[in-house]
């Protein structure tokens, strides 16, 4: 037998040697090495087994072990080599079973999601998706997105699954989410290949919906593929306004500015609407509308309208800004609603928001007076994201950096890599896990971390990070 197994079937560098081992014995030898194996390792055991004869007692014990790991929620590694082992058997029944059970996704499973993924390949990340669908947990589905940050190549063997997930969204109204992951996997230009239909059809598909968010993927359709001859932006600025409601008027008025429209009269019967109930009632509710108005860019939308000029000012002047001329309301929007820098060719070449940030961070040391903050910036008022689909974005990408200032509940970080305004920060839980050997104490002003954006303080517009490389520091001396 293998000396200090239980050591090194957690060490990856020893992961083929024990495989090669396990296939070099035979009958009952080889069936007690697996079973302590998998006291050790369940998913290396199951690799083992799988790769050996036929032992349906040891499949089914195995089997039974890793369900009851995969359940221990509280232990992310020894959770996710529980659903790789139960991957491994392709017991996706007993998967499903343990995921339905969840009732409150939370970052736990998102932990375990990315470290059960960072060892898998596209064929068993999509086997995952098609049980995560039949459990019909959006937010499930939201961490599965943003767990898997390797390539997915179409072809024939996975059209039909990658099908069954886009019309899942679709069929679900979860237009947001088919967004994201035809835009993290680069799939837009085979979703005619995959969904068996062309853009245009797509597009008639959802003409109709009840929901705002079927237009802005229809509009996001149109932008990616240039069929605006066919469907134009005001087409889908009108459908907007439709829905009435505050996010509808704020898309629609992005779409507006983004394509130089103006005096659209259903945007400006709205408008002028609001603005007359904001001054002759001044209610909480007209006062919040007009101001997102605003943040979605309504004075530019203006800008050729003096009547409605005038409604702003005064709106703005009853909420004690004080702004007299169109050229003071040109520079409060222009100083606050807008990225402090000239888009250069690095962000008008960006056709979707994930090649945006790839070109951001491919760019980042030709770039680096740009903030991080800028860049998101961009992205929300030019493909119309939310801070939730940024934040999953921005998992993909990896720093280092190290331990600026310490606190009792975490830590603010300073990085060469990420330019930011303001010191990204770590909480002590997305430091360390509680059976670390390396307690949060250890650590030091000074700490080399490896780290990643987990989310966005829509508040303090601090980004919010996860340290990596198991949740230790990186040796300095390397």
């Amino acid at each position: 037998m293998i000396n200090n197994l239980s050591s090194k079937a957690l060490d990856e560098k020893y992961f083929n040697s024990i495989r090669y081992f396990s296939h070099l014995l035979q009958g009952t030898k080889r069936s007690d090495f697996i079973a302590e194996l998998s006291e050790h390792n369940i998913y290396l055991a199951a690799q083992c087994l799988m790769s050996a004869e036929k032992n349906d007692i040891l499949e089914h014990n195995l089997k039974t072990k890793a369900a009851i790991l995969a359940n221990d929620f509280n232990n992310t590694e020894k959770s996710a080599k529980g659903f790789l082992a139960l991957g491994e058997f392709e017991s996706y029944e007993i998967i499903l079973k343990l995921l339905t059970s969840i009732t409150k996704p939370n970052n736990v499973h998102q932990q375990i999601f990315n470290k059960i993924f960072s060892e898998s390949d596209s064929f068993i990340y999509l086997k995952f998706f098609d049980v995560i669908i039949k459990v019909n947990q959006p937010s499930l589905i939201t961490y599965l997105i943003s767990a898997f940050n390797k390539e997915i190549i179409v072809t024939t063997d996975n059209k039909e699954s990658l099908k069954n997930i886009l019309n899942y969204f679709l069929d679900n109204k979860l237009y947001n989410l088919f967004r994201l992951f035809i835009d993290k996997f680069e799939l837009s230009s085979e979703l005619s290949f995959i969904l068996n239909k062309d853009t245009i059809e797509i597009i008639q598909s959802l003409k109709g919906q009840a929901s705002y968010k079927s237009v802005k993927l229809c509009y996001y359709l149109a932008s990616g593929n240039n069929i605006f001859d066919t469907y134009s932006p005001r087409y889908f600025v009108e459908q907007a306004v439709q829905h009435n409601a505050k996010k509808a008027l704020m898309f629609a008025l992005r779409v507006c500015i983004r394509h130089n429209l103006s005096s659209i009269p259903e945007i400006d019967s709205v408008v002028y609407a609001h603005l007359q109930q904001v001054t002759s009632k001044s209610t909480k509710k007209n006062r919040k509308l007009i101001n997102a108005l605003i943040r979605s860019g309504l004075i530019k939308y203006a800008d050729n309208n003096e009547l409605m000029k005038k409604n702003i000012a005064i709106f703005l002047m009853d909420n004690s800004i004080t702004v007299k001329t169109n050229d003071e309301l040109e520079e409060l929007f222009e100083s606050n609603l807008q990225p402090d820098f000239d888009h250069s060719s690095l962000f008008h070449n960006s056709k979707t928001i994930l090649e945006l940030f790839d070109n951001y961070f491919d760019n980042r040391i030709i770039e680096r007076k740009i903030k991080i903050e800028e860049v998101i910036k961009v992205a929300i008022t030019r493909f119309d994201s939310s801070y939730k689909e940024i934040s999953l974005i921005l998992r993909k990408y990896e720093f280092n950096g190290e331990i600026y200032v310490k606190k009792d509940f975490g830590c603010y970080i300073i990085s060469k890599e990420l330019n930011t305004f303001k010191y990204p920060f770590i909480h002590y839980k997305q430091i360390y896990e509680e059976d670390s050997e390396h307690k949060y104490e250890s650590l030091n002003v000074g700490d080399k971390v490896r780290f990643r954006i987990i989310g966005i303080n829509q508040e303090s517009f601090r980004i919010n990070t996860s340290c990596l490389s198991q949740f230790r520091p990186i040796d300095s001396n390397n």
